[in-house]
């Protein structure tokens, strides 16, 4: 199981993204885009850069459709739990865009 110490960053839509340390000091990478729920864990993000063209991720599985990235904990986190620790109290969430006013485009 990969343990999650450190959250670096988290959020967004299409794709969600998640970038974060594991416990034993290894980069960590989580994206969900297209329906497709994916992770990579590295030594650091540049020698995961290096090898993305061959084999980019450590875990591919299509938990959505093919027009999802809005990640929300409630259907992702049951794919992922055997498979990773989060840091307690962490939760998956996209965050909801800004309302945008389409007349105050001046």
């Amino acid at each position: 199981m990969i343990v999650l110490k450190t959250i670096l960053s988290a959020g967004g839509s299409c794709p969600y993204q998640m970038e974060a340390t594991t416990e034993d000091g290894k980069w960590f990478y989580l994206r969900y885009r297209n329906g497709y729920l994916r992770y990579a864990v590295a030594p650091s993000y540049v020698s995961w850069v290096k090898r993305r063209r061959d084999d980019p991720y450590d875990f591919s599985k299509q938990v959505g459709d093919e027009l999802d990235g809005y990640a929300e904990h409630s259907a992702i986190y049951p794919h992922l739990k055997d498979l990773v620790k989060f840091p307690a109290g962490f939760q998956i969430t996209s965050k909801e865009p800004e309302a945008f006013d389409s007349t105050d485009l001046k």
